[in-house]
């Protein structure tokens, strides 16, 4: 499936694939978050037009999609990249929503898939509890791989989706102007 606007060119996509096969790179499902694109987009016969440009309204806030009638719960969520996070000497923490509302369903690894590229890392999974009993889930190894390879600068974004259970992450990174 592609998107593209009026003239037939490609319309960047800031929503998530979540193909169902991984492993073979190539789509064969998709999951929009239908509360993201509301009659944003026609479909035509083949191709997909977007009447209006979709963009992510406040990098800041997450964006959670309850999940229901066949659809899955979806969470999104963005990072801005932070000298450690670009020099590739930080791990990717979980948000406390998506660890306390989803399920992970994986074991000590996890596959984190470039949406624009479809290039996929596997990274270690990583569970630590705090002394007053909080949960922490982070990315550790792998993770570090995939930032630096993506040569990411600081003030740019990394938008986070996933959905429950979490089996993958799916990324986008929106460079800063």
């Amino acid at each position: 499936m592609r998107i593209v606007d009026d003239a037939g060119l490609d319309v960047t996509y800031y929503g998530f694939h979540f193909p169902t096969n991984h492993h073979a790179r190539k789509e064969v499902g998709l999951a929009i978050p239908a509360e993201m694109f509301n009659n944003m987009v026609v479909d035509n016969g083949g191709n997909v037009v977007v009447e209006a440009r979709l963009n992510i309204p406040n990098l800041d806030l997450p964006i959670h999609i309850p999940g229901g009638d066949g659809v899955a719960e979806e969470y999104i969520w963005t990072l801005k990249v932070t000298q450690p996070v670009a020099d590739g000497r930080s791990v990717l923490h979980f948000l406390r929503f998506v660890i306390e509302n989803f399920t992970f369903s994986v074991g000590p690894e996890i596959h984190v898939m470039d949406d624009a590229t479809g290039e996929m890392f596997t990274c270690m999974i990583k569970t630590a509890n705090t002394p007053s009993g909080y949960v922490m889930k982070y990315l550790a190894r792998g993770w570090y791989q995939f930032v630096r390879s993506k040569e990411l600068s600081v003030g740019d974004h990394i938008v986070f989706g996933v959905q429950n259970p979490v089996t993958d992450v799916i990324i986008r990174i929106i460079r800063a102007a």
